[in-house]
């Protein structure tokens, strides 16, 4: 189980995935001097037990008042599908350092098939800051 909340299956006497795990484009930075890895591995199976990512569509819409203010916080940030870049601005994060199954891991339960996977649906801004005078 990952920090994305995926949930990669290997044989266990191969090491080889049980389904494709399959390398897909994602968002490309947009700051000026960074250059964001163009790809990821994304497994085939099982689906991600937790959400991925930040759109407008999955903002509060309890009320037009709290979807506005919703709207109005989400566009200080960069957003968008699971890996997008950190940025200068301040990039919405889905799961975020904590979330997904960081620290908790899984308990596997072999007589009924089942894996119970604790995860966390937590946010973080990841921003980007120039410091003078570093060198990387």
């Amino acid at each position: 189980v990952s920090k994305q909340a995926f949930c990669y299956v290997l044989d266990r006497t191969t090491g080889e995935p049980v389904w494709p795990i399959k390398e897909r484009e994602v968002p490309k930075s947009k700051t000026p001097g960074e250059q964001s890895w163009p790809t990821q591995p994304f497994p085939s199976k099982p689906a991600p037990y937790d959400r991925q990512g930040l759109q407008e569509d999955d903002l509060i819409n309890f009320t037009p008042e709290l979807r506005e203010k919703a709207l109005a916080i989400l566009q200080r940030y960069e957003h968008g599908p699971l890996f997008t870049p950190p940025s200068e601005k301040g990039t919405l994060v889905l799961p975020g350092g904590l979330g997904g199954s960081d620290w908790s891991g899984a308990a596997l339960v072999p007589k009924k098939n089942v894996l119970y996977v604790p995860s966390r649906t937590r946010p973080d801004i990841v921003r980007l800051e120039k410091v003078e005078g570093l060198r990387t």
